[in-house]
């Protein structure tokens, strides 16, 4: 069903929900840079049948249904609305994922997200997001949870170097190792998710580990 997520500034943007109304667990998705929400929906679908989880999906600033100007450095402030909106309709577990340059902005939004979500998923991370309005950064991530998911493309090495800030970052936090799961192949972002089964599993089993 079509819905909106509300920015702290005022800003309207174009979002949909998948899944029953009432779930005990929700998801909030920020995809990659070219990406829309339409182009994650029959993920969503698989993903809340098989877990039962609600998945709220939002288009970033300037893109797909939200209309006006980019703006990368309000999308962490966006994410934290994503997560509201979420429990303001009465899911109180919420799941993190972020797909590509949508890590940099999941990351980024982490600190300022209470009570912590209660798992974080990273696919194919990119941790650095630029456009005319600045940089999201989180190359360093703080706010880190222990239940941190990891999946990536193992043929590409800048993404490997992406995944070893990550892990580095929870061991220097002290928590738990991630649970981690490399898909020998250069397939990135949605690509690894729709091409590679195990990826949609392990992806599955994170929302899971939130009940």
């Amino acid at each position: 069903s079509r819905t909106s997520v509300t920015g702290a500034d005022g800003r309207v943007l174009g979002a949909a929900y998948v899944g029953p109304a009432g779930a005990a667990t929700g998801v909030v998705l920020r995809q990659g840079a070219s990406q829309t929400l339409c182009d994650w929906l029959p993920w969503a679908r698989d993903l809340s049948r098989a877990t039962g989880a609600r998945v709220l999906l939002f288009d970033r600033r300037g893109r797909g249904s939200s209309p006006g100007d980019a703006s990368v450095t309000q999308e962490p402030a966006d994410t934290a609305a994503a997560v509201a909106r979420l429990r303001a309709d009465g899911t109180a577990r919420v799941a993190l994922v972020g797909s590509s340059m949508g890590n940099a902005v999941v990351y980024a939004a982490l600190p300022g997200i209470r009570p912590a979500p209660c798992a974080v998923v990273s696919v194919s991370p990119v941790l650095s997001a630029t456009d005319g309005t600045g940089t999201v950064d989180s190359s360093q991530p703080a706010g880190l949870i222990a239940n941190t998911w990891l999946t990536w493309e193992s043929g590409t090495s800048g993404i490997v170097t992406e995944v070893d800030a990550v892990k580095k970052a929870l061991a220097d936090a002290g928590l738990p190792t991630p649970h981690e799961l490399p898909v020998d192949t250069r397939d990135h972002s949605l690509g690894l998710v729709t091409r590679h089964p195990e990826v949609a599993d392990f992806i599955r089993k994170a929302v899971a580990s939130c009940a």
